[in-house]
């Protein structure tokens, strides 16, 4: 049985920089309360990104907002395939839309403590233009349930085909991404901790079958125990 959702809701609300000490916690106390595979499941998830934490908390904190912006995203898809005419004022509409949501977003990183900085409004500006461009996403963003970021690249519009006219955002050209010594610690006490938590259910799981095995043949015992003494009192 996986954590329960307002387990789940309350750990991604924290903080990207108070997520492992939460996570960890909440595993914790699912071990105390006998429950370790929940626990081994909570150990394994992964922080997500500053951006990624940021759309979420948009999606969860303004859900209003966020209905306005997949509305104008369906309407200015609907011009494009029936009414070209109304495009500029569905673009704008869209604009708008996420631009209010990009401006809540600077409210929520200052609340959290969190550095604002152009390029992470880009990446969250660029990933909620596209989920809310793709119909696939919707239920996802909604739920503030999004799992990755994603990538600008145009307003898909046709069936999924990028419109390039109506790129958002102009993605900066890739670099690989360098881990600091901190993040490396991190990563091994993510790993230490899921390893240690898997090790704990398998023994908690081996003490389990012990028992029942144990519980089995004193079962088996008594029912004989019984029969001997229904056949002497026969006798």
């Amino acid at each position: 049985m996986p954590p329960s959702g307002a387990e789940r809701e309350a750990l991604y609300a924290e903080p990207p920089q108070g997520f492992v000490r939460a996570r960890n916690a909440l595993a914790a106390r699912l071990r105390r309360q006998g429950r370790a595979r929940e626990a081994a499941e909570v150990a394994q998830l992964r922080k997500p990104s500053v951006a990624l934490w940021l759309v979420n908390r948009l999606a969860a904190t303004d859900p209003s907002g966020v209905r306005r912006l997949i509305e104008a995203a369906d309407r200015l898809r609907r011009a494009h395939l029936r009414q070209p005419r109304t495009i500029p004022e569905a673009a704008a509409e869209h604009r708008h839309a996420l631009e209010d949501l990009i401006a809540r977003a600077e409210r929520l990183l200052a609340d959290a403590g969190v550095r604002s900085s152009p390029a992470l409004l880009r990446r969250a500006y660029a990933t909620l233009s596209s989920a809310a461009a793709d119909r696939r996403r919707h239920a996802e963003l909604r739920k503030a349930g999004l799992t990755e970021e994603l990538e600008p690249g145009g307003f898909e519009v046709l069936g999924g085909t990028p419109i390039r006219h109506l790129t958002l955002v102009k993605p900066a050209p890739a670099a690989p991404p360098r881990e600091s010594p901190a993040d490396r610690q991190e990563a091994a006490a993510e790993r230490r901790a899921a390893l240690k938590a898997k090790a704990s259910a398998a023994r908690r799981q081996r003490t389990i079958e012990r028992a029942s095995r144990k519980a089995a043949r004193l079962r088996a015992e008594l029912r004989e125990l019984e029969a001997r003494i229904d056949r002497e009192r026969g006798e």
